[in-house]
């Protein structure tokens, strides 16, 4: 159901690190099937709701890492790594990796409706930055509980997607160009320096995109 791939980290002598989901890696960029949803329903009083994508990180190098989870839509997030559950739209957990074992980031989202007609949240996106020793690595995470689906996207250095717009920080002019996934092209800009560019006529969701030579996804918000 997942196909292999890697998230590779620039810094210290080349680190690497991965994330699964169970026992399989999770190909970046790609929206993938979980099962981990638990909803409790009290009828006209609303429901509690529960999702745990059951996503772990693998190093190939031992040592401490920190984990850093913001949840961009609002909802409140727990997070285990490493040992003692915290709980809040914002998490910051410290866990000691082992080289090629997975270490369960037991990242959840919960909350609860006040009445039938409430919907339980729906892409809710989560940003990770993740760093062991001189390596930092950013990645974000779509949980979509209508259809059981987790989409985990690579964060490029260079852009950061906020409400409506798109900061950007560049060495060099560049063209950003957005697409929709069927391959149309939605927008374009020619970049320099540092700015922020809206995109609050788009609707929200995944875009595939270039920047100069690089390309790769984001979620728009």
């Amino acid at each position: 159901m997942i196909a292999a791939a890697a998230l590779l980290a620039a810094g210290a002598q080349a680190q690497t690190l991965k994330v699964f989901m169970g026992e399989k890696e999770i190909e970046v960029g790609k929206t993938t099937i979980f099962e981990g949803g638990e909803i409790k329903d009290y009828g006209a009083s609303g429901k509690d709701y529960k999702y745990d994508p059951e996503l772990s990180l693998m190093s190939d190098k031992s040592g401490a890492c920190t984990l850093l989870a913001e949840c961009k839509t609002g909802q409140s997030i727990q997070l285990c790594f490493g040992g003692n559950c915290m709980t809040g739209p914002s998490v910051e957990k410290t866990g000691n990796l082992t080289a090629n074992v997975k270490m369960p980031l037991q990242f959840e989202f919960m909350g609860y409706t006040y009445s039938a007609d409430e919907a339980i949240p729906q892409d809710v996106t989560t940003e990770f930055t993740a760093e062991q020793g001189a390596t930092v690595i950013s990645f974000t995470v779509v949980v979509n509980p209508s259809t059981g689906a987790v989409t985990v996207l690579q964060n490029d250095k260079a852009l950061r997607v906020v409400d409506g717009a798109i900061e950007y920080s560049l060495e060099a002019p560049a063209e950003l160009t957005l697409y929709a996934l069927d391959g149309t092209k939605v927008a374009a800009w020619t970049l320099n320096g540092n700015g922020t560019v809206s995109t609050a006529n788009l609707p929200a969701g995944i875009y595939a995109y270039t920047l100069g030579q690089t390309g790769g996804k984001l979620y728009l918000r």
